[in-house]
């Protein structure tokens, strides 16, 4: 059975920890399928680095977004398709905002879109949840206003995003924003105190090479 946000919702509800895992091709994600353990396959704008080789993920266009969320999709997984929105196809313009992430969904096949920003980009966020869009925020603890996070993160999910990703956070407030919001909390770190955690595919298979490496040489 597909994965879908309300299904994710249930799993927090039901204390049941939640793995999302990155994925650019259709090969990532049968392979990730086939775990069985994958809730969530993000689509993230980290594929300017991994496959594209670019210097920086904001150089990744929502074309170059299309084309990839359209190859994890095809892979027809039990996993839940989250689509990163690429770097000035958000910010400026809440219409804007919505058609692009509308073509996510449409073109590109995923069931949701991550936007990365917080309450900076509010109107944005809240006009693509009118066209129906459901909608993963993103905050980082490098790049937050100190403290006031717990408060952004509720902020955002009682604007209607189903989950919030929580970058680098340490664990007390990890912690203390999933106890304070109905979203579900994915963590990058810390996840013990997240409802669920994010995993970056290519740093797994690094460090599995590396193993391999040891035990074929070593």
């Amino acid at each position: 059975m597909k994965i879908t946000p309300e299904a994710l919702a249930a799993r927090k509800s039901a204390k049941k920890k939640i793995l999302l895992a990155t994925a650019y091709s259709c090969r990532e994600a049968n392979f990730l399928d086939r775990a069985g353990r994958v809730d969530g396959l993000l689509v993230a704008d980290a594929v300017g680095l991994v496959d594209l080789g670019y210097g920086n993920p904001l150089a990744v266009t929502l074309e170059e977004m299309l084309h990839h969320t359209k190859a994890v999709s095809r892979a027809k997984t039990r996993a839940l398709v989250i689509a990163d929105m690429p770097y000035l196809t958000y910010e400026f313009s809440p219409t804007e905002a919505a058609r692009n992430a509308g073509r996510l969904l449409k073109e590109g096949g995923a069931g949701a879109v991550r936007v990365k920003g917080g309450l900076k980009i509010l109107s944005s966020i809240e006009e693509i949840l009118r066209t129906k869009v459901p909608v993963v925020a993103h905050l980082s603890y490098k790049k937050a206003a100190e403290r006031q996070t717990p408060a952004e993160a509720k902020r955002l999910s009682e604007a209607g995003c189903f989950a919030v990703v929580l970058e680098d956070f340490p664990a007390p407030l990890v912690k203390e924003i999933t106890r304070g919001v109905t979203a579900v909390t994915i963590a990058t770190s810390s996840a013990l105190h997240a409802d669920g955690r994010l995993v970056f595919t290519e740093e797994l298979i690094n460090k599995k090479l590396k193993s391999l490496y040891q035990t074929l040489f070593l």
